[in-house]
């Protein structure tokens, strides 16, 4: 998931304001993403084929294959995720997952609390 994220900002850094995700693409190109960064990760081939079966019924599958050509042609196959990128972005993202939690802690009904329910502990 980190190398996906990485992969998608590049992809929106590249598009320069133009309507790259919108309410009805954003599913299938942070799948691209994902598939982008397996492949890239992975050592052993990743075909659509096997991810449409897994995914499909989730959204319209159609046009995974032009997607990732146009992600890959966006970002001009810059899909390797350096070591120090990859743990810039690694704490980032668990930071703002933490304080989301945090923030979802401190919102919660006092009823949910006192039920029993509480966040592990780190």
């Amino acid at each position: 998931p980190v190398s996906a994220f990485v992969i998608l900002e590049r992809c929106v850094q590249a598009a320069r304001g133009k309507r790259f995700l919108t309410a009805e693409t954003w599913k299938p190109i942070v799948i691209t993403a994902v598939i982008l960064a397996a492949k890239t990760w992975f050592d052993e081939q990743l075909w659509l084929v096997d991810v449409r079966h897994q995914l499909r019924g989730y959204f319209d599958l159609e046009h995974l294959g032009r997607h990732e050509a146009d992600m890959c042609k966006l970002v001009g196959f810059r899909f390797n995720v350096g070591p120090k990128t990859f743990y810039e972005y690694y704490f980032a993202l668990r930071d703002l997952g933490r304080k989301r939690l945090e923030t979802a802690h401190a919102h919660q009904d006092p009823q949910f609390r006192r039920a029993g329910f509480r966040r592990a502990s780190r």
